[in-house]
């Protein structure tokens, strides 16, 4: 990632709440001896629970729970450990930790796995945008309007090519135009993290539903991999880039990314989101050439020295954090 989030709490995320009450005081203590009942849900929770369809939690939970009374301690400690380890989010990023997967539910029972999917997908699909939850812990609308407000976002933090709406610019009765809330650990993939803010981070419209798609953040086809935490700060950035010149075209552009101490994690970004190839077809375009002109008159004007450092003041304006490594390639010091 470019640039890191900054957290913010909020009532929405109680969400989170009834979902670890929901596992590991219901699920994981089922006992043979009490029947099911609305009563086992977190009090909190109970009329929300009352009033959203049973389709959505109260009939997926119920068959869980009957389930779990025939499970022995060793598999409810893996339901244990995907509620508690699936949320810890940044070190699972890290590599500290190995994640619970719908796969590993699978592997103790099916019908476990096919009533927990269920219920995690209609948290995010259904309940978090259903009237008996959001007019107590607020609407994710209206979450992404405080959001935005609170990190200032302008580009997206994924490839920083593209602007993010502003929230006076989204008619909030169309919800399709707000940008999307990306699960960062896929939901399909991963269980109880689904309505984790930690885990859902907005992103423009490209990263997430043509490049990140499905794609799982910690895992590629070697295995295990590293990747950064959307709500950390990089210490350091640097993007290098090397450019070959054609009859006084800018072509076949070779972007490295590097991140000192990152690398891994940098890797992983651009296998998710594309990052170098999209850089790379930045420099082959019109916008590019435009800059490059501008770069080439200011600098004979005012120097070079001076040029970068007014774009290092907007750094992700207008594709600056770009211009500034060519511009440190193809132009000469003032010297």
């Amino acid at each position: 990632m470019l640039f890191g989030y900054k957290y913010m709490r909020d009532k929405i995320d109680s969400l989170q709440i009834f979902v670890n009450h929901t596992v590991l005081e219901v699920l994981c203590k089922a006992d043979k001896a009490k029947p099911f009942s609305i009563d086992l849900f977190h009090p909190q929770f109970k009329q929300m629970v009352i009033d959203i369809s049973d389709d959505h939690i109260f009939t997926p939970i119920q068959n869980s729970y009957e389930i779990c009374k025939g499970l022995p301690k060793s598999q409810l400690r893996v339901l244990e450990k995907a509620v508690r380890v699936n949320n810890q989010i940044e070190k699972l990023c890290n590599g500290e930790l190995e994640p619970v997967t719908f796969d590993d539910l699978k592997a103790i029972n099916e019908d476990l796995r096919d009533n927990l999917y269920k219920f995690n997908k209609c948290l995010f699909e259904n309940v978090l945008g259903l009237k008996p939850f959001y007019s107590k812990y607020r609407h994710i609308d209206e979450h992404y309007r405080l959001f935005s407000k609170h990190n200032r976002f302008n580009r997206c933090p994924a490839c920083g090519l593209k602007r993010m709406l502003k929230p006076e610019e989204v008619d909030f009765d169309n919800k399709a135009k707000r940008e999307a809330y990306d699960h960062y650990f896929n939901k399909a993939r991963y269980p109880f993290s689904v309505v984790n803010f930690l885990n859902l981070v907005p992103l423009c419209d490209d990263c997430n539903s043509k490049y990140k798609t499905q794609r799982d953040i910690i895992n590629d086809k070697e295995g295990r991999v590293k990747a950064f935490f959307p709500f950390s700060d990089i210490p350091h950035k640097e993007i290098s880039v090397k450019v070959d010149v054609i009859n006084e075209e800018f072509k076949n552009a070779k972007v490295e990314l590097v991140c000192n101490g990152k690398q891994k994690e940098v890797d992983t970004w651009d296998r998710v989101f594309s990052v170098a190839s999209r850089y790379e077809s930045y420099f082959e375009g019109e916008d590019c050439n435009a800059a490059i002109s501008e770069a080439y008159d200011y600098c004979q004007l005012s120097g070079k020295e001076k040029y970068v450092k007014l774009l290092s003041n907007n750094l992700f304006a207008n594709e600056n954090f770009l211009k500034i490594p060519l511009i440190e390639e193809i132009i000469e010091d003032d010297s």
